[in-house]
C-alpha cells in the first residue's frame, strides 16, 4: 500500500499531462465523429499509448528503486516483507557486498527484460 501511495501522484500527473497534450484533439475529434464518451476516451488512450506507457514505466522505476517505504512500513522480515531492494540494503550493511551486487544485477536484469518486452510489444503495435 505504501508503494501505491508513493507512486500514484507521480503517475497521475504524468498521465494527466499526456492526455491534455496533443491527445485532447483526438478526444474532440472522436466525439465530433459520433463516438460515445467511453469510445472517445478509449480512442484517446490508444492515441496516447506511448506517453501512458512511459508514465507507467516511470512509476514502476520509482517503485522498484524505492527502499524507504518498504523498510518503514513492511520492515525486512524474511519470507514476509523482504523485497529485493531491502535485501540489497541488508546484505550491504552486513558487509556481504558480493551478494548485494548479485542481487542488484539480478534486479537490473529483470527491469531490463521487462523494458525490452514492453518495447517489443509497443513496436509491434506501432507497425500495425
Amino acid at each position: 500500500m505504501g508503494q501505491v501511495l508513493l507512486v500514484t501522484p507521480l503517475v497521475t500527473a504524468l498521465v494527466h499531462g499526456v492526455l491534455h497534450g496533443e491527445t485532447r484533439n483526438a478526444y474532440e475529434e472522436a466525439v465530433l465523429l459520433g463516438a460515445s464518451p467511453f469510445g472517445a476516451f478509449r480512442k484517446t488512450l490508444v492515441e496516447s499509448r506511448v506517453g501512458v506507457t512511459t508514465a507507467l514505466m516511470t512509476g514502476f522505476g520509482r517503485v522498484i528503486s524505492e527502499i524507504g517505504v518498504s523498510l518503514i512500513l513492511g520492515g525486512n522480515i524474511l519470507g514476509y516483507t523482504r523485497t529485493m531492494t531491502t535485501a540489497i540494503a541488508l546484505e550491504s550493511s552486513q558487509g556481504e557486498f558480493a551478494e548485494a551486487m548479485a542481487l542488484g544485477m539480478l534486479l537490473l536484469g529483470l527491469v531490463l527484460l521487462l523494458n525490452l518486452a514492453i518495447q517489443a510489444t509497443g513496436g509491434a503495435r506501432e507497425a500495425v
